[in-house]
């Protein structure tokens, strides 16, 4: 399979989840859609970098046009790098726009965000963290 074909189908597999959490949402707590994305480690034959997937992600939200969904963007990513048995934590956090509050959701390995770089997120501060089967690990 040519990496196109790969990463053609890993967004098709990836599409039902991130639409189901966009969905969720609006309907149940971030609380409970944490713990519904938490997924057990299982064997993965060919395990993908977190960096990759959160391309993947990206590239998705990119492709069903919501790339300010940070929440179902990140709870995807969440749910696969828990899959692989990466031990992800994922992070609500808040901080000023000018005059505005803005809130973000994004997931750590080791304490580092896959996503994005440390600078392009300096003034949010986290809320709240979630780990292993989506527990709350620390809240302000």
């Amino acid at each position: 399979m040519t990496s196109k074909m790969a990463t053609g189908a890993a967004l098709v597999r990836l599409a039902g989840p991130y639409l189901a959490f966009r969905a969720l949402c609006h309907l149940v707590s971030v609380e409970r859609l944490v713990r519904l994305a938490w997924r057990p480690a299982a064997v993965t034959p060919r395990p993908v970098s977190p960096s990759v997937l959160a391309a993947r992600t990206r590239r998705l939200a990119q492709l069903l046009g919501a790339t300010a969904d940070c929440l179902p963007r990140s709870l995807v990513l969440y749910r696969e790098l828990s899959r692989q048995g990466v031990d992800p934590e994922l992070v609500i956090g808040f901080g000023r726009t000018g005059e505005s509050l803005a809130g973000h959701a994004w997931v750590t390995v080791g304490g580092q965000a896959v996503e994005a770089s440390p600078d392009s997120m300096p003034a949010m501060i986290p809320a709240c963290v979630f780990g292993a089967r989506g527990r709350l690990v620390s809240a302000m």
